[in-house]
């Protein structure tokens, strides 16, 4: 085995990686992930593409603009409240995991962007959590840091290229879903969260880019550019018909007091 291979498999037993204690993961979610989240929004959207796979009968990697602290609490809520794979796993920074430890028992593992072999070892580690049997969900912010929803072009590091690269190459196919994440104030006191669930790109050993990393990367930033166009063309023009409700919010002052207040004469 060559030193730097054994080097990167050193790498990977010292990255800060997630808690698979599925009781705990719930306790976790329940009372710091969708309380928060009720209290915060009026509601979590949700809008699913008609061709994704059966959650486990593929690799999946799920690949998100990056927007707000709250990205990685709507992750956390597609995969509780909806999905419900047998095992997701979240990237999030490093520092970011060091500050926030509880998110490692909702499935995130750290990587260190500055640092390429820890990149090179949170690779490896995301391509493990796709290979699980039944097959994962991974997901991603390939934009690294927080950019507003209008930035042109997305900035996408090539890591996550790197892994739907490896996935093919190791699991034979892995399903590419791009999901558009945006928040709005609607009609409602409190503000909306909205969850696009876009068209998934299947890549097998066919796919005349499952090999190249960097063309992997580009088409996932062209696929997320272009659901997050519809998403906002849809929140612009309220189009919301479309979308199901994930996870209502508590009451607020404007719903309690519609609730409350007498009938008008």
């Amino acid at each position: 085995m060559a030193v730097t291979t054994v080097i990167n498999h050193i790498s990977v037993l010292f990255m800060i990686k997630e808690s698979n204690n599925p009781l705990l993961r719930q306790i976790i979610y329940n009372t710091i992930v969708k309380l928060p989240t009720r209290n915060m929004f009026h509601r979590v959207w949700v809008r699913q593409n008609p061709n994704l796979p059966k959650i486990g009968a593929l690799p999946i990697l799920l690949y998100a603009n990056h927007t707000s602290w709250w990205d990685g609490y709507m992750i956390s809520v597609l995969m509780h409240e909806l999905w419900r794979p047998a095992m997701s796993s979240l990237m999030v920074e490093a520092e970011t995991l060091q500050k926030y430890s509880f998110l490692r028992y909702l499935g995130a593992f750290g990587v260190d962007r500055e640092n390429p072999r820890d990149g090179i070892a949170a690779i490896q580690y995301a391509v493990a959590g796709l290979n699980r049997q039944p097959y994962g969900v991974v997901a991603i912010f390939p934009q690294g840091k927080f950019y507003h929803p209008e930035v042109r072009p997305l900035h996408f590091y090539n890591g996550v290229g790197l892994i739907a690269k490896q996935a093919v190459a190791t699991t034979g196919a892995c399903a590419l879903v791009p999901l558009a994440l945006r928040y709005e104030f609607v009609r409602e006191q409190k503000p909306e969260a909205f969850l696009h669930i876009g068209t998934p790109t299947f890549i097998n050993n066919a796919h005349p880019i499952h090999n190249n990393a960097k063309a992997l990367t580009a088409h996932m930033e062209q696929t997320l550019i272009a659901e997050m166009d519809i998403l906002r063309a849809d929140c612009v023009a309220y189009r919301f018909d479309s979308f199901s409700s994930l996870l209502s919010g508590n009451m607020g002052i404007q719903q309690w007091w519609d609730t409350v207040r007498p009938p008008s004469v």
